[in-house]
């Protein structure tokens, strides 16, 4: 009894809880946005575990050290405050046991499947390096313009996936497309070339694929508001029912303006290389107000 309750307190000893960090001024709390690991998996050095969403910035929380998550106590979605334990990290030794007594089941089990097809290439295959974690930006981009995240390849810090990754993969995903608008125009011809058959199917094809590409084009996602957008637009809505809204016209006479722009436009866009505007006129008059009446 005395040695089972020593090992329990060596495996509590080895486990490390994983709190909220410190919120910025004026948070008071937190939604988690996401896991980036699963109980079990072991992970490196600064590698990123969560993402916490408040109402101004996504905070992320690395791994202090090398080691394997072992416990999750806040799930993504649900709201914390600072101090609150999310989770429960260990080292990588405490995993590495029962990890260790598994392997040889798992290794004969692999031997003896392998040894009917014996194929190496296909392993180098199905193992693309695709980068690092996405960014918060990256990912919500790539959710966005409905982006497969685990295959876009990452150019930022170690492997890291940025902004300007998913953008690329949005620019190949547009260039690919068109190359199947005109197989759309291809039956129209048809009906042209056999006007003795008038074939029913072929017309009743054509608005079928227009109306797949109409709704192609114009697909709806819904997902629900992230936590900063729900702040924006309670602030939206608290100044429009608080702020006095109010719309004011002066009268002032162009006349003189108009017709000394008209004068100089030409001259001065040969000149300057741009078009002559108001606003030069009206910043000079605010130049001159502000001389007389500082």
């Amino acid at each position: 009894m005395s040695s089972l309750s020593h090992n329990l307190g060596e495996q509590d000893q080895m486990s490390t809880e994983i709190t909220t960090p410190m919120l910025p001024e004026s948070v008071s709390e937190a939604t988690i946005l996401a896991w980036h690991k699963e109980v079990g998996e072991p992970f490196k050095q600064d590698e990123l575990l969560i993402e916490l969403e408040t109402e101004k910035i996504v905070l992320e929380i690395p791994a202090p050290n090398d080691g394997v998550l072992t416990e999750i106590r806040k799930s993504a979605g649900e709201t914390v405050v600072e101090g609150d334990v999310l989770g429960a990290i260990g080292n990588s030794t405490a995993v590495a046991e029962p990890a260790t007594s598994n392997k040889p089941e798992t290794t004969q089990v692999a031997v003896e499947e392998k040894a009917e097809p014996a194929d190496p290439e296909p392993a180098s295959e199905v193992r693309p390096e695709t980068g690092g974690q996405p960014s918060p930006a990256a990912r919500v981009l790539a959710s966005e313009k409905d982006i497969d995240i685990s295959v876009v390849a990452g150019t930022g810090r170690d492997g890291r996936i940025t902004k300007a990754d998913v953008m690329q993969a949005v620019e190949a995903k547009a260039a690919a497309e068109p190359v199947s608008e005109p197989v759309v125009a291809a039956p129209k011809s048809l009906p042209e070339e056999r006007p003795d058959n008038p074939a029913p199917t072929v017309a009743a094809q054509q608005p079928v694929v227009e109306s797949e590409a109409a709704s192609g084009e114009r697909s709806v996602k819904r997902q629900p508001m992230s936590r900063i957008r729900r702040t924006i637009a309670a602030r939206l809505v608290q100044a429009q029912q608080t702020a006095a809204l109010l719309t004011t016209f002066n009268e002032v006479d162009m006349s003189a303006v108009m017709a000394l722009r008209t004068k100089h436009r030409d001259s001065f866009e040969s000149k300057h290389g741009t078009r002559l505007g108001f606003m030069s006129f009206f910043v000079k008059a605010a130049v001159e107000s502000l001389k007389a009446v500082p």
